[in-house]
């Protein structure tokens, strides 16, 4: 079986899709793991840190998005 590599292969885009979708999913996991981290501790640790537990997703996923 052989892979055509020109610009007119239909099958490029569907490849970089997946791939993009496999690259977002492994850089996501630390932030994940960050959530998963912050909303364990108690509303009295994450007010030391200046955190309210509804501001966890901003504070870990704030630097991925753009308001």
């Amino acid at each position: 079986m052989t892979f055509a590599t020109t610009t007119t292969d239909k099958r490029l885009p569907f490849v970089a899709q997946v791939s993009g979708a496999l690259l977002r999913k492994m850089d996501s996991e630390p932030q994940l793991a960050e959530i998963d981290r912050l909303s364990a501790l108690s509303d009295d640790e994450l007010a030391g840190m200046g955190l309210r537990r509804g501001g966890i997703a901003g504070k870990v996923l704030g630097n991925r998005f753009c308001y």
